[in-house]
């Protein structure tokens, strides 16, 4: 059996001897096996990024309806001048103002 150069005889023998393979191209073959691996490559490049993207989606919409309820909850807050509501108040309004700068950071 003649080789052709740089096809190791190994290589050759099992391709010519297994069945099935005989009849395919192996340039061929290894044409569309390295096309299916990179295109297998490029799909999950494309997933992990979608996945970061989804995630900044997800937290903004979290600082959003946190947003919504701190203003909620101060609205319902009763307008009396006790102590432990005007504590409240003022800590609510801290959270608001941290949340709104965490808003401001994604726009």
């Amino acid at each position: 059996m003649d080789t052709p150069p740089l096809h190791p005889s190994w290589l050759i023998h099992f391709w010519l001897s297994t069945p099935g393979l005989n009849k395919v191209d192996p340039h061929l073959m290894l044409v569309v096996v390295i096309t299916v691996i990179v295109a297998l490559f490029l799909l999950r490049r494309k997933k992990r990024s979608g996945a970061a993207i989804d995630q900044e989606e997800v937290q903004f919409q979290h600082l959003l309806k946190k947003k919504q309820m701190l203003e909620q909850e101060l609205l319902m807050l009763q307008p009396e001048s006790s102590e432990e509501t005007a504590r409240k108040k003022k800590e609510l309004e801290r959270q608001l103002r941290l949340t709104k700068g965490q808003l401001r950071e994604f726009t």
